[in-house]
């Protein structure tokens, strides 16, 4: 068995100790990112509730633009319709259209050539 001196001891407590004050210096750091990550959190937590809010406060804004837009459409439509509706009953009737006549067919047209001009 080997002897292990004083000065090896020496030597592995002060390693220990070393190591122990650059163990204790990254728990700080990290201790510290932590509380840092803890409070950005919760700024995000708190903006992400306000834009959520904000969303269902603007989705019932476009859901009132929406129905009022209808409405609005629903009553320039409707005139036009009306409008649309008296216009096709005056032209049930073209202006154009022929009259079926009573008259014989034997009667000459002012414009046939053919006819002379009864005086």
């Amino acid at each position: 068995m080997e002897m292990i001196t004083e000065a090896d001891i020496r030597q592995r407590v002060i390693k220990w100790i070393d190591e122990g004050q650059f163990l204790a210096g990254l728990f700080r750091g990290l201790l510290e990112e932590n509380e840092k990550l803890k409070a950005g959190v919760k700024s995000v937590e708190k903006e992400c509730e306000q834009l959520r809010q904000e969303n269902g406060e603007l989705r019932k804004e476009q859901e009132e633009l929406v129905g009022g837009i209808g409405k609005l459409m629903a009553e320039l439509v409707r005139p036009m319709n009306e409008l649309m509706q008296k216009i096709r009953g005056t032209q049930k009737r073209s202006p154009f259209g022929r009259e079926p006549s009573t008259s014989s067919q034997t009667e000459s047209s002012p414009l046939d050539p053919e006819e002379p001009e009864k005086q």
